[in-house]
Formats: C-alpha cells, structure tokens, sequence
C-alpha cells in the first residue's frame, strides 16, 4: 500500500474522528468544545486508529467475523497504549499540567 493512501485515512478519519467527537460534546453541552489536543481539526487516535486497521488487516477483507474480532482488538490495543503512555507522560513527570 503506497503512502499516500496511508496518509490520505490517517488525515480523512482523524477529521471525521475529530467531527464526531465535537459534535457530541456541543450536543451534550449546548456550547460548542473543542475536543481535540492539537491545534487543528483533528484527532490522531482515529487517524491512527483506521490506519493500522487498514494496513495490517486488508488480508482479512473477505472473512468479516475475524476482521471485526481482529479490529476491536487492534484497536482497543492500541488506546490502552495510548492511555498509558500518556499516563506516563504527564504523571511521569515528564510533563507538569498544573490547575
């Protein structure tokens, strides 16, 4: 898969990730918020999230039982890794937030 393809979903379903995630929180609020941690519309996790779908499991297009069941795992995966990294990040000390 060329990377441009690659990067075309990363930026596509961070986007529409980043759409979803302002749209529901507008609607629980009644204000617009801004989801995202990034300075732009977008929210890698989605991007990512599609991303490494997309790449590892098109061999698995055909059988969708075992792409749904590998695709909740890659992906649930991966956000436990994205919480606990930056879990370490800002408690570890290597990034102070504070209130």
């Amino acid at each position: 898969m060329q990377i441009y393809y690659l990067m075309l979903y990363f930026f596509v379903y961070g986007f529409l990730g980043w759409c979803t995630e302002v749209a529901y929180a507008t609607t629980k609020q009644r204000k617009f918020v801004n989801r995202g941690f990034l300075n732009g519309p977008i929210c890698p996790i989605y991007g990512v999230g599609v991303t490494v779908v997309v790449y590892f499991l098109t061999p698995y297009k055909d059988n969708l039982i075992l792409l749904y069941v590998l695709s909740t795992v890659l992906v649930t995966v991966l956000e436990g890794l994205t919480g606990w990294i930056r879990f370490f990040i800002i408690n570890g000390g290597i990034i102070q937030i504070s209130h």
